[in-house]
């Protein structure tokens, strides 16, 4: 979670040539509504499958808590709303508004590992609490601006330093016999932020291009979107908990192990089909790429397909 806030502040920074309307128009274009249509699709299934009752759909619905890690859009929808009017901040500025998140996200996290809520709104509140992820968006958007250069040996210490939190992290839980949650942790919080520090300085500058230009991995990185909102309704959702019965594997592992598969593959699989039979205008409300269409008078191919050879 802490690189995807730290990757999206980063790239929402470098769009700083769009205006604040038009920026606003394409978030809600491109991240809200396909959000909110698989949504749609995640309480269905979740009635579906578990007897959902309305009140508790409709709040679901409201809050993208009905597919689980949907509270990513949640939080980055704000994070993206809250950041309009620093965007033009240098990037000086940036870091010390990021360092300041962070220590009101350690308190907030400490504070959380104490006393959690005891309700289900205060619970599904704490997930998108903007202090536990906003520092690492504006650590993005301050790199966007300025890239970091880090000592060679400081991203070794700070690996070792994250290893001997996640290390402590275990040996509480074995000490106390109880694993606290993994995001309210204060030993994981800071493992995020060290995990943050390692990592910005590979993000690129601004004419910057990546050192290994891999296909497969340019391909997921534009339909990751798609992937990530199909996954949880349609192939953890309903694949795994409603079509297919936990008595055809025997095991534990079977079944964690098919629903890794069924998670992972489906969702690509799903993603290739659409984008090449959507539409790009159809598409784009969906969160799939579509297929790209032919300027208008040019009778040209579409770019998808290579003309027949003579």
């Amino acid at each position: 979670m802490p690189l995807f806030f730290l990757i999206s502040g980063f790239l929402f920074a470098r769009e700083a040539r769009h205006t604040t309307r038009d920026l606003v128009r394409r978030k809600a274009a491109t991240i809200l509504v396909p959000a909110l249509l698989w949504s749609l699709v995640a309480v269905g299934v979740r009635v579906h499958s578990l007897g959902l009752d309305a009140r508790q759909a409709a709040i679901d619905l409201v809050t993208l808590n009905a597919g689980g890690q949907f509270f990513y859009v949640f939080v980055l929808l704000v994070l993206f709303a809250a950041a309009l009017p620093v965007r033009g901040w240098p990037a000086a500025k940036l870091a010390l508004l990021a360092l300041a998140f962070a220590a009101a996200g350690l308190l907030r996290t400490l504070a959380l590992e104490r006393d959690w809520p005891a309700t289900n709104l205060g619970a599904i509140a704490a997930y998108r609490d903007p202090l536990l992820w906003g520092g690492y968006f504006l650590v993005g958007m301050a790199v966007a601006k300025r890239p970091v250069r880090l000592a060679g040996s400081l991203v070794p210490v700070a690996a070792l330093a994250g290893a001997t939190l996640i290390a402590a992290w275990f040996t509480q839980a074995h000490l106390t016999g109880a694993y606290p949650d993994s995001y309210f942790s204060p030993f994981v919080y800071l493992f995020g932020w060290l995990l943050v520090l390692c990592a910005a300085p590979a993000l690129p500058g601004p004419a910057g291009v990546p050192a290994l230009p891999l296909r497969p991995l340019e391909w997921l990185g534009r339909h990751s979107y798609a992937i990530f909102l199909a996954h949880m309704p349609l192939f953890i959702g309903l694949v795994t908990d409603a079509w297919y019965p936990e008595t055809a594997l025997d095991d534990y592992a079977s079944r964690v192990l098919f629903r890794f598969a069924t998670g992972l593959l489906g969702p690509i699989a799903l993603v290739l089909l659409a984008s090449r039979v959507l539409p790009a205008r159809i598409a784009r409300y969906t969160g799939f790429p579509g297929r790209p269409s032919a300027p208008r008078g040019t009778g040209l191919p579409s770019p998808t397909r290579r003309p027949r050879e003579a």
